[in-house]
Order: C-alpha cells, then structure tokens, then sequence
C-alpha cells in the first residue's frame, strides 16, 4: 500500500486528477500512512480546484458535512453536493440521496432532536421524539439501514401497483 501511495502521489504531481482523488482515498482510509482527514481534504480540494472532479467534490461535500478533517458545516456540504451534480450527470442520482440525508438531518437538528455530530444530544428532545431512538441504536451508520428499509418498501409497492395482465 505504501508503494502504491507513492506511485500515486507521481501521478497526482504531474496534474491526473483521478490520482489526486486517490491519493485523498488513501489519506482519508489510512492505506499505507496513517488516517489523516486534514491531508485527505487538501487533496480532495486541490482536485477539486484545479481540475474539477465531481468524486473530489462529492468527497469534499461528505467531509464537511461530518466535520471529518474539516470544520462542520452544512450550508458550504450542500454547495459542494450542489457542484458535484453541475460536473457530471453521473453524480446527479448519488447527489439527491446525500442532499436528501442532508435535508432530513438539517430538519431534526432544528427540532433538537440530534446535536451537530447527528447522535442525540445531551439534554436534547429525542426522548420527546421517541420514535427516532430506535434509529440512533443501530450505530452511525443508522441512514444506511433506512434507507435500505424504505427502497425495500418501495420495491414491495411497485411489485403490487404494477398492472396485473389477467385484466386485459
């Protein structure tokens, strides 16, 4: 791995931007050096920057929005989002779904039922809002679970609103 982060960093040095988004990959996952989110988000932004990669920008975007390596902040999370789906249209779907998550933790830290971090706050009102303790039990990685629940209740409904062919 450390090899690799090295022939990356060449590649990076002579402009590929793709190089530059794996070499943040590799500082932000701890892949032959150790875990350093700082470096990770000066490599995203300078691919960012300079050469305008959606991935870098959608990477960027997580970043603040978690306050990994970067100060928390939501507003300046939606316009990297925002970026990232102007870039590519291959971003456009993966985009919605982050601005959506954004969108529904922006709404519960309004009504206080989470801090910052997304995990209920100390002497915040998510004993009043019971029904999202559950959630907050299965671990950080909580919106991922939901989100699998609800496409499988998407699906379920699709399969029976399609229209039945013994009809006709």
């Amino acid at each position: 791995m450390s090899r690799a982060l090295q022939y990356w960093a060449r590649a990076a040095a002579q402009g590929y931007s793709n190089a530059r988004v794996r070499l943040g990959d590799y500082y932000y996952y701890g892949w032959g050096t150790p875990i350093d989110y700082s470096n990770a988000a000066a490599q995203y932004r300078q691919a960012s920057e300079h050469q305008r990669n959606p991935q870098a920008m959608f990477n960027l975007a997580y970043m603040h929005e978690q306050g990994l390596g970067l100060k928390q902040d939501l507003h300046l999370a939606k316009r990297f989002y925002d970026m990232a789906a102007e870039t590519s249209v291959d971003a456009k779907f993966p985009v919605a779904l982050a601005l959506f998550k954004l969108s529904f933790m922006t709404t519960l830290q309004s009504l206080g039922a989470i801090d910052g971090r997304g995990n209920g706050g100390v002497g915040s009102s998510i004993d009043s809002l019971g029904f999202l303790q559950p959630l907050f039990a299965l671990g950080p990685n909580w919106d991922l679970y939901l989100l699998t629940v609800l496409v499988g209740v998407l699906g379920v409904l699709v399969y029976f609103r399609r229209p039945n062919q013994n009809q006709q």
